[in-house]
């Protein structure tokens, strides 16, 4: 008894989202389209499978992120190069610039 190609690429992705929580959605799903790729499964349905998934919402991770980058290079840095440096770590991670701009400065 075989699993079919669409249950494995399912079982693929949930594991996947569920074991990287410090990436950025966008991120995420490029690292786990590229990993299932690797594997041999054709690129078109995946990115159907992936657009499928529920990621959660990104902003509660960059808020979280955020803070804590914010609270560890704040003992370092602070004005404009404090700024630089978060911003730079979270655009590293995967968000968007405006999310990142829009968001620290709520913060």
């Amino acid at each position: 008894m075989s699993i079919d190609w669409n249950e494995r690429i399912n079982k693929i992705i949930s594991k996947k989202i569920k074991l990287n929580h410090k990436l950025s959605v966008n991120a995420l799903k490029t690292k786990i389209l590229n990993e299932i790729v690797k594997l041999g499964y054709e690129k078109s349905d995946i990115i159907e499978k992936i657009n499928n998934f529920d990621f959660g919402d990104d902003n509660i991770f960059l808020e979280k992120e955020l803070v804590k980058i914010k609270n560890k290079y704040s003992k370092k840095y602070s004005g404009n190069e404090l700024e630089y440096k978060v911003v730079n770590y979270l655009y590293k991670k995967g968000f968007s610039l405006d999310d990142i701009k829009r968001c620290y400065y709520e913060n």
